[in-house]
This record gives structure tokens, C-alpha cells and sequence, in this order.
């Protein structure tokens, strides 16, 4: 796990590969090949990393006095997590060619250039999404990251917005492709597995996530990995017994 920090200036991180959960300011999300998190200065974010799975991302940070003034404000958060981002890959490729073939004063201007057509597309891409945005759905979704740790059914959701459970149902599926419930037992799931990742035993990530029981968390938990294609977590137990072992020979 990287600790919590926070930087005085924006950083803009490319996922390449790994088994690894992000979370920026409140938000937490597991990271896909991709994937583009963007921070603004002094916004506190940190990631859970699985060790045994290979991390390999672009780290991007510069001074937001160099962005044009429409995109210096991320987002109402200060941060925002990009999904499409496989198609800037080549213009992420495109500055390690730079760093061989230009001097300091070239990389700078080039470098300039191309961050402010990146931040520019991705500041349409974030605003466009979020003009179609269900109100409802997107508090539902906050709804849900914030009461993670609780006991959550669709009764639950009708009560707190004052809506049938029907609507909530209905609207939650059309705009997200996934039924509610579905989609609040995927995200209990990865919160859990973030604790795993971390050293919390499977018992106890199932109480903090708010499972009613056991069993139904380990299957929810099982398909969540296989699903997320992730290998399970190895005991922080069985792995110091197995390099204890590797010591002794």
C-alpha cells in the first residue's frame, strides 16, 4: 500500500497494468488497463497495490499554472477517474520517444503541447458524460460509496431517496447496464478485497463491508475476481511462513 499524500501540483496517472485500488480524494475504484486518474494540487489520494502482480503506470505531474483556464478546475472534487483512456495510449508513447531523440528546451515545449491537448480531451470527455448523467443515479452511486460499510437493500435505497423501489431498479439498470443490487455487492466485493489486499482477514472485510453473512460474501467475493480477471490473495501468514522457508534453505 503507497501511503496517502498529496502533491502542489496536478498529476495525471496512466494505469498500464496490475492488480491495483485507487482511491483519489473520496472516491475509491478498481484500476483497468487505461484507466486515467486525474488530481489536482493538494487533493489526498494513495493506491492498495497487490505485490504479486506486476504495477506499471505513467506518472505525469506539472504546475496547473501551464493548463488553459477552462480546464484547471478538474472537476467539483478536484480529481476524476477517466475510463477511456486507451485511446491516448499513443500519446502517452509518444513521450518516451520524445525524452530519446529532444534536447531540454524541445521536451518542454513538446511536452507543453501535448498535455494541454490531453487535458483538453479529457476535460470534454468528463463534462460530456456528466451532461447525461441520471441526478438520481449519480446519488445512488454516492450513496452507495459512502455507505459501504453498512448493510444496504433496495428497500434501504427507496427509503433514503423516496422513491419506489421500482424507479430506483428501473433507472439504475437503464443508465448503468447493471441491476442496483448487482452493482452494490460488486463494490462491497472490491472494497473488501482492498482490505484483503492490506492484510484484513476475509471474516473481518465481511463484516466492514457489510455483508449479512459469510457465505454470501465469499461468493460474491469469488465472482467479483473472477470477473475482474485477479488472482486471490495470499495469507500475509502463509507468506511469511513460505519465505521463512526460503530463508532457512
Amino acid at each position: 500500500m503507497f501511503e496517502k499524500h498529496s502533491h502542489p501540483c496536478c498529476e495525471i496517472l496512466i494505469f498500464v497494468a496490475g492488480d491495483v485500488f485507487y482511491t483519489a480524494g473520496q472516491k475509491t475504484a478498481k484500476l483497468h488497463p487505461g484507466d486515467i486518474i486525474c488530481i489536482a494540487p493538494g487533493v489526498e489520494h494513495f493506491s492498495m497495490v497487490n505485490e504479486e502482480v506486476a504495477y506499471e503506470r505513467y506518472v505525469l505531474k506539472f504546475p496547473a499554472e501551464i493548463l488553459p483556464e477552462f480546464a484547471r478546475e478538474l472537476s467539483p472534487d478536484g480529481y476524476w477517474f477517466n475510463g477511456n483512456g486507451k485511446r491516448y495510449m499513443t500519446m502517452f508513447s509518444n513521450f518516451d520517444q520524445y525524452v530519446k531523440k529532444f534536447n531540454d528546451e524541445e521536451l518542454y515545449t513538446l511536452f507543453g503541447c501535448d498535455l494541454v491537448k490531453l487535458i483538453t480531451f479529457l476535460h470534454h470527455d468528463y463534462f460530456s458524460a456528466h451532461e447525461t448523467d441520471d441526478p438520481l443515479v449519480t446519488q445512488l452511486g454516492d450513496y452507495i460509496d459512502t455507505h459501504i460499510s453498512d448493510y444496504i437493500s433496495l428497500q434501504t435505497l427507496a427509503d433514503a431517496f423516496h422513491c419506489s423501489k421500482s424507479s430506483i431498479a428501473k433507472r439504475f439498470k437503464q443508465y448503468t447496464n447493471m441491476p442496483v443490487m448487482q452493482y452494490i455487492r460488486k463494490k462491497k466485493a472490491i472494497a473488501a478485497h482492498g482490505m484483503i489486499m492490506s492484510g484484513t482477514p476475509k471474516t473481518i472485510a465481511a463484516e466492514k463491508t457489510g455483508f449479512e453473512n459469510y457465505s454470501t460474501f465469499y461468493r460474491c467475493y469469488i465472482k467479483m475476481l473472477k470477473e475482474e480477471g485477479l488472482p486471490p490473495v495470499k495469507s500475509r501468514k502463509k507468506s511469511r511462513e513460505k519465505e521463512d522457508g526460503e530463508a532457512d534453505a
